[in-house]
């Protein structure tokens, strides 16, 4: 099943934890995949509050506040391994960059690293070196999938 649960035109609706849980159960009652295609995910909005309302610049504090609000990806409940999480810097980093990650199971990855072998014909080699200096200069970012989810990352799991 593909899926988009945050942002997803033309509503720009984010799915519910209740609402990806029943469709979790549903998923594993007929042994279907999930491809959770998640471009959206740092750019959820939290309720309206007037300017006047609103507190001093964020803190370092504010943003671990901040993640911890977002909705969590089908990652949070996938106890067997069905999810394929896509992800993509080119809504957050690098506008315009088409370099994207998965995180998934490592039968999974393996699977997906062989067919982009096969099939990936010129890949962006700006995007890549600019994406890979990124992410050197700030290790930190290299564990967005278990800041993302707000747990380690299950053995089931390849990043």
């Amino acid at each position: 099943m593909y899926t988009v649960p945050v942002g997803q035109n033309p509503t720009g609706v984010t799915m519910g934890v209740a609402r990806k849980k029943e469709i979790y159960d549903i998923c594993v009652e007929y042994d279907v995949i999930i491809v959770e295609d998640d471009p959206y995910y740092f750019l959820q909005m939290g309720a309206y509050v007037p300017k006047d309302e609103r507190a001093s610049p964020a803190s370092a504090a504010d943003s671990e506040k901040w993640i911890s609000s977002l909705t969590p990806s089908y990652l949070k409940f996938d106890y067997q391994g069905r999810v394929i999480r896509l992800d993509t810097f080119s809504k957050t980093i690098a506008p315009g960059s088409r370099l994207g990650f998965f995180t998934c199971n490592p039968r999974f990855a393996e699977r997906l690293e062989r067919a982009g072998e096969t099939s990936t014909q010129a890949p962006c080699g700006f995007g890549q070196v600019s994406q890979a200096s990124f992410a050197v200069c700030l290790p930190e970012l290299t564990s967005v999938p278990a800041a993302v989810h707000d747990h380690p990352a299950p053995d089931h799991l390849a990043i």
